[in-house]
């Protein structure tokens, strides 16, 4: 298979620092805004459960009231930069991610521009259905998702976080190594 025929869908969770909904942006806003209330460590990939916000106000909060600070002002992952860089030297990228709703869709968007990501992909998916955008693997964080995809055929590998570490399957534990991946199926 030549580079041109080649895709990767990575989840956007996996180099920007928001663990899917914002964990380090919304840590930090969230202790802003609630100075008093105590955050769990984040081990699973729902949320409530760490927050002293009941579940429904937590997800109104993340997702409109401080969206824009949780999701266009997060960090990127050290070395996704040079990861994407490289990745897309091997292959053509498609970023593949679940979002809440539109306004959460236009700070992702704006967060790639911001740290020049975008220029890295051949297209940006917002769905829950990631095996719509065909791809021939896929690298994610979600147990979910990557049960989906699994169970649709896909090859679909793990990028090792906390609240995946005990899922059962294919997984890599750093950029480099999903490198060595993508090199090894392209050889």
């Amino acid at each position: 298979m030549t580079i041109e025929d080649f895709k990767a869908c990575v989840e956007s969770g996996i180099f920007i620092d928001y663990d899917g909904y914002g964990d380090l942006a919304l840590r930090t806003q969230y202790s802003i805004d609630f100075p008093t209330h105590k955050i769990k460590e984040i081990t699973n990939w729902k949320l409530a459960p760490f927050f002293e916000l009941p579940a429904d106000e937590l997800k109104i909060y993340y997702t409109k009231t401080r969206a824009e600070e949780i999701y266009r002002r997060a960090k990127p992952y050290d070395g996704a930069f040079e990861f994407l860089q490289e990745l897309n030297k091997l292959c053509n990228i498609i970023f593949v991610t679940t979002q809440p709703n539109a306004l959460v869709e236009k700070y992702t968007l704006d967060w790639l521009d911001i740290q020049n990501h975008r220029q890295f992909a051949n297209g940006v998916f917002f769905t829950n259905e990631k095996d719509k955008a065909d791809c021939d693997v896929y690298l994610d964080d979600a147990p979910h998702n990557i049960e989906l995809l699994r169970k649709k055929g896909k090859r679909a590998i793990y990028f090792t976080q906390k609240w995946n570490e005990k899922e059962e399957g294919e997984r890599v534990a750093s950029y480099k190594e999903f490198i060595r991946l993508i090199v090894s199926i392209n050889t």
